[in-house]
């Protein structure tokens, strides 16, 4: 029993390893290149270049927030999708944002790997509406039954046009899809100037 024990501890402690790794890159990547547009148009475009470092500057704050809550868990339980999808919101709610959270089913017992899936999509799309979309409220519908999971996310933000290849090839969404793909699940994307809605389905 005690190797049993030792075996999933170690487990858990590489996926936490491998999340941080995961979450840092995202962030110090989207840093780099916030900071790169900030460099190019300082000059020609002023409020453009504090719009980019003020993406960078969230950048890092929810880098550091989640190394933190990794380092938390790290001590703690183990991850649990509903408290951390609730913390996300509550850092992120404010003023001008408000972001609901609805959760049906139970969770206690589902595989790990497709309860973190679900969540770094809800980080990608949450960071999406918070950068582009110029939405004033977001829901997230999370649904748990015997076969898998759903996440919906939508918002009444300005949108995009899929035609112009972003919901199929931007960086953050292309992540999305894949990490979801390699779980058997699939992720599907609609816009209108009304807003934005990604879907999201992982299988157990």
């Amino acid at each position: 029993m005690q190797e049993v024990e030792a075996l999933s501890a170690a487990q858990e402690r590489n996926r936490l390893a491998r999340e941080i790794h995961d979450s840092l890159g995202h962030h110090l990547t989207a840093i780099a290149v916030q900071l790169e547009k900030a460099t190019a148009f300082a000059e020609l475009d002023p409020p453009g270049a504090r719009d980019a470092v003020a993406n960078a500057r969230w950048s890092a704050d929810q880098a550091l927030t989640e190394v933190r809550h990794s380092v938390r868990t790290l001590g703690r339980r183990p991850f649990c999708l509903t408290d951390a999808l609730t913390e996300l919101i509550d850092h992120l709610n404010g003023d001008r944002l408000t972001i609901t959270l609805d959760v049906t089913g139970e969770e206690t017992g589902r595989p790990t790997t497709s309860l973190t899936a679900l969540y770094r999509a809800a980080q990608e799309a949450l960071t999406n509406t918070c950068r582009h979309s110029g939405a004033t409220n977001v829901r997230l519908s999370l649904a748990y039954d015997d076969s898998g999971a759903s996440l919906t996310v939508a918002d009444d933000g300005q949108g995009f046009d899929l035609r112009e290849g972003f919901g199929l090839q931007g960086f953050g969404l292309r992540g999305m899809r894949e990490r979801v793909a390699q779980l058997g699940g699939y992720l599907d994307l609609a816009s209108t100037p009304a807003g934005t809605t990604i879907s999201i389905r992982v299988s157990w």
